[in-house]
């Protein structure tokens, strides 16, 4: 499921990427105790794939989570930023 997973981000293929994604954050938050780490690492690739389809609220909502447990995550920055200069939130923008 990994390599698929990769395979489709390497490709561009978003829309398949999210449901992956979105599969594997449900299962893995349900079966696997201690798992917010490796959610994290998920959901940030899965905010940076919402960002690439438009979806910017959800992307929003993922990297916002990631950036609380972790705001030195330039990974999860990057995109974020994106979210906020595309809504010409510069202020916002520039404190990221």
């Amino acid at each position: 499921m990994i390599r698929r997973r990769r395979a489709l981000i390497a490709a561009g293929e978003w829309s398949d990427a999210v449901e992956m994604l979105d599969a594997t954050i449900a299962v893995q938050a349900t079966t696997v105790p201690g798992s917010e780490p490796g959610l994290l690492a998920l959901r940030r690739t899965r905010g940076d794939a919402l960002v690439r389809l438009g979806r910017l609220d959800e992307a929003e909502r993922d990297l916002d989570r990631v950036v609380s447990a972790r705001p030195e995550d330039e990974v999860a920055l990057a995109p974020r930023t994106r979210i906020l200069a595309t809504r010409c939130d510069t202020v916002a923008a520039l404190a990221s």
